[in-house]
């Protein structure tokens, strides 16, 4: 599986201050174990060095509106029993629940859906990446 990151967002992801060694950065933007069913995963890391969890510190608000179960629900609202839709078409099960404190500033994405928040070191999945700064 190949992952492809377009260079505008890897330069801005790049620019920001960062929780994460260059290591980890580099897992990140170049995944290697990707695993297709929890069984391989659970064999790998019997013999893993380290396991790490998916995601980053970077949040959305609580107020967020998002797929689940063929729903919309508030993040603030969820729990282990939903299923939440994927950027790839396909709704997973969570697994954990992180509720970290946030101090810094929350940047408001606003679309003809609606409106999202979220810590400026969220990265937002697009289709098309505008050639304009704002959008």
């Amino acid at each position: 599986m190949s992952l492809t990151i377009h260079p505008d967002v890897k330069a801005k992801v790049d620019s920001k201050k960062w929780f994460y060694t260059d290591t980890v950065k580099e897992h990140f933007f170049s995944p290697k174990n990707i695993f297709v069913s929890d069984t391989e995963a659970e064999e790998y890391a019997k013999t893993a060095d380290g396991i790490g969890m998916v995601g980053s510190p970077a949040c959305l608000e609580g107020d967020t509106l998002v797929h689940v179960n063929f729903d919309l629900k508030k993040l603030k609202e969820l729990t282990k029993d939903h299923k939440v839709l994927s950027h790839d078409g396909t709704y997973n099960k969570i697994t954990k629940i992180y509720r970290p404190k946030y101090k810094g500033q929350l940047i408001k994405i606003k679309n003809q859906f609606g409106e999202t928040m979220a810590t400026e070191d969220h990265l937002i999945y697009a289709k098309q990446v505008p050639k304009t700064k704002t959008f």
